[in-house]
């Protein structure tokens, strides 16, 4: 799985780890399958919620609209096609990153109005909505955090 976005934000007053990733669809040759979860830790247990949304065909619909325009703005600084590409898959969080599916420009949250079908765009409006309704049980709540060693 690649990752997409990670974040921690608060839910029902603790903190929650959110996260989209994306990888082959099970089910499918071809195609990925976009997984955006909710993690809420605590020291000696987790819950986690999940969405599941994968893509159907035709696949990369959104990366293929994206790229051109990508590459125009990217080219007009007289880029390489390798440093284009290398841009185009340059990852937010983790410089370096490389194999399996990594976030590329069309992942950006900024083009889901632009694809609002693409499961990317659906999972991350499904987790949104999520969030809303995500309550956890008092004694949950009162299990000591997580935090992580040094």
């Amino acid at each position: 799985m690649g990752l997409v976005d990670p974040d921690v934000i608060g839910l029902d007053g603790m903190p929650v780890i959110r996260q989209m990733v994306k990888g082959d669809n099970p089910h499918r040759e071809r195609g990925l399958a976009y997984l955006g979860t909710y993690t809420i830790p605590r020291a000696n247990r987790s819950v986690v919620v999940r969405v599941q949304c994968l893509e159907g065909q035709p696949t990369g619909v959104r990366e293929a609209s994206v790229l051109p325009r990508f590459l125009q703005q990217y080219r007009g600084g007289a880029a390489s096609p390798d440093e284009a590409m290398a841009a185009w898959a340059q990852h937010p969080y983790a410089h370096g990153v490389t194999g399996g599916h990594p976030r590329n420009h069309a992942d950006d949250p900024a083009w889901d109005p632009h694809f609002p079908d693409h499961p990317l765009s659906r999972a991350r409006r499904l987790l949104g909505s999520l969030a809303y309704s995500i309550r956890a049980d008092a004694s949950f709540k009162a299990q000591p955090a997580f935090w992580p060693e040094n």
